[in-house]
């Protein structure tokens, strides 16, 4: 999807798909689509996450979501497609839940006084996904 004129092509036993670029029908019929159940899927997870989990639990599974989701994008959608869905799953986890994490009985001042490194590390690791 995405290729107009697209040919196969065959290079030392590998075999990829040659033509123009145009993802016109790939934008209108398969993104927009993709990225509204990314979100509404992202929101659903956080508001969970956020729940029933401590503020390093929620920021480990927010890693690991950031992690799933950029192997998926490199395996399986067009480039272009990376950085809508990537800015959509830090906005649904990260930035629309930033104040909840970092308030938590377990967030960012509970990390600083009992001398949580790591989990700090990794609070700051995801906040610097949001640009």
């Amino acid at each position: 999807m995405g290729l107009t004129t697209a040919q196969p092509q065959r290079i030392n036993d590998k075999y990829f798909w040659e033509g123009s670029k145009n993802l016109t029908f790939y934008e209108n019929e398969f993104e927009v689509h993709f990225l509204t159940k990314a979100r509404d899927e992202y929101d659903n997870k956080a508001k969970m996450w956020i729940s029933e989990c401590t503020a390093p639990e929620y920021l480990t599974l927010a890693d690991k979501a950031f992690d799933h989701e950029e192997r998926y994008c490199a395996a399986l959608l067009q480039p272009e497609t990376r950085p809508k869905l990537m800015k959509r799953v830090e906005n649904e986890l990260i930035s629309r839940r930033n104040q909840q994490i970092v308030d938590k009985d377990t967030g960012c001042k509970f990390m600083i006084e009992n001398g949580k490194h790591d989990q700090l590390k990794l609070l700051y690791k995801c906040f610097s996904r949001e640009e």
